[in-house]
């Protein structure tokens, strides 16, 4: 097997990757070739004092960042020009062009189809602020009879009480028939689409799948870890 570079999705798994590849060569006919495997670790959150110690990323070859401010966190590196990348998370309009009317879409997932919808679409817990958003929807409601919100996605593990706690709130008046709570769609053809896609190109490469959200439980959950 041979590897051309290491990428590291996150800054956790950087501290074990910036090891690995330090002791073993890039393969002949490498664009790196006699030099240790470069690894480019991907910063996608803000990050706690301390972390860029903690997680080795001075170690990294290259750091990838969607965006400007994030970068500033590597402001002290005298380095920073060559080491650290801005690339903005991309979005492909061609899977999201409309193939349905409004109307249509809103009885396909059970929403009356008068009214304005809010919608807010992530994780559901503290760090994204459903209760903040239910708050804010709690006042507009008040003035707006019509108005109506939906959260799409699911809770990360260990907040699920939270998650409880706000479909208790919202089934409540004023709120209650008001507000909708989506899961997360299914994942794994996606996920294997890509998978397919990218070794076209790299036939050699290995995935590993972290933190795949589905919307019910599958016997191939734990291989995909």
């Amino acid at each position: 097997m041979r590897a051309d570079l290491i990428h590291c999705n996150e800054i956790y798994p950087n501290p074990y990757a910036v090891r690995a590849a330090a002791s073993v060569a890039a393969p002949a006919g490498s664009p790196c070739e006699g030099r240790p495997i470069p690894v480019i670790t991907h910063v996608r959150l803000d990050m706690k004092e301390g972390m860029i110690r903690k997680y080795d990323l001075a170690l990294a070859d290259r750091i990838v960042v969607p965006s400007e401010a994030l970068g500033h966190e590597f402001d002290e590196w005298e380095d920073k020009a060559q080491r650290v990348r801005v690339i903005y998370n991309g979005v492909n309009l061609q899977e999201y062009c409309r193939t349905r009317t409004p109307a249509a879409a809103r009885l396909q997932i059970g929403v009356p189809p008068d009214g304005p919808l809010l919608a807010a679409i992530g994780q559901v817990g503290p760090r994204k602020g459903g209760d903040v958003i239910l708050d804010a929807f709690e006042r507009l409601a008040a003035n707006h009879p019509t108005l109506r919100l939906m959260f799409v996605g699911d809770p990360h593990r260990g907040q699920e009480p939270f998650a409880e706690e706000l479909k208790t709130r919202a089934a409540r008046p004023p709120l209650a028939g008001r507000v909708h709570f989506f899961p997360c769609t299914e994942a794994v053809a996606e996920v294997e689409r890509l998978c397919r896609e990218i070794a076209r190109e790299f036939p050699q490469a290995i995935f590993f799948i972290g933190k795949v959200i589905f919307q019910t439980e599958k016997w191939y959950h734990r291989f995909l870890h």
